[in-house]
């Protein structure tokens, strides 16, 4: 038996149903009429079958260092926590339970660089069995590399591009590149993971120069971070 929940104004494009229980199935659907003076004449209405479950974690995945990666969600209102999962083969482990609505990251640490791995956020509420009914999540693919340069600056000075960053932890290196045209170039990759800094000699007066750097960890070859952002410089004539 179908029972109407609401009836509505053609104005309306879009209904929320509230009226739930959690962890419940329900079939909805939404039938168009026209009122004629016997009565009403209705459409005939697709249906749509539902759980009753909290909303989907909105999850980002940043590289923190070579082995750590951090996992950060949007907060949820009326949740009482979260799940963090890694996936092991073809099956879902729990890696932390927040236990709490108010955590909203968490960093994975003891990762193999260069190493792929799958994550995945889901939100959970407690039915009035204290029972957990969860949210649906989507995977999180990332590669554990380093964490990408930042503070990028660069100045000119006697005639020479100076390009500087942040120092950063848990890398062996930094790899320097310059653009030529619309390819990148690589300068060097044999800058210490102690430096800050790398001065550009083979540059040329009234040029116009854009640089970018990675960092990388040693093991079985090199594993680069992502790239930082561009910075361009001219040399004055």
């Amino acid at each position: 038996k179908w029972v109407t929940v609401k009836d509505l104004k053609n104005t309306y494009s879009s209904f929320d149903f509230t009226k739930t229980s959690l962890g419940s199935t329900y079939t909805l659907r939404v039938l168009g009429y026209k009122t004629f003076p016997d009565g009403r004449a209705y459409t005939q209405g697709n249906t749509v079958t539902k759980k009753a479950i909290p909303q989907k974690a909105v999850v980002t995945s940043t590289n923190s260092s070579s082995t750590s990666i951090k996992l950060s969600w949007k907060k949820i209102s009326g949740v009482n926590g979260y799940e963090v999962l890694q996936k092991d083969g073809s099956r879902w482990k729990k890696l932390y339970d927040t236990k709490s609505a108010k955590k909203t990251s968490y960093l994975v640490k003891n990762l193999t660089p260069g190493k792929k791995y799958t994550f995945a956020v889901k939100a959970y509420k407690k039915n009035s069995h204290k029972k957990k009914v969860y949210g649906e999540y989507t995977a999180q693919k990332i590669k554990a590399v380093p964490a990408t340069p930042r503070g990028i600056k660069a100045k000119v000075s006697r005639g020479n591009v100076t390009i500087r960053w942040t120092k950063q932890t848990d890398v062996s290196g930094y790899r320097i590149q310059r653009k030529r045209g619309s390819k990148w170039v690589t300068l060097t990759t044999k800058v210490s993971a102690k430096a800050t800094s790398y001065k550009d000699e083979k540059v040329k007066k009234g040029s116009k120069y854009t640089y970018r750097i990675q960092s990388y960890k040693t093991g079985k070859g090199k594993v680069y971070s992502g790239n930082s952002k561009e910075i361009t410089v001219a040399v004055k004539k």
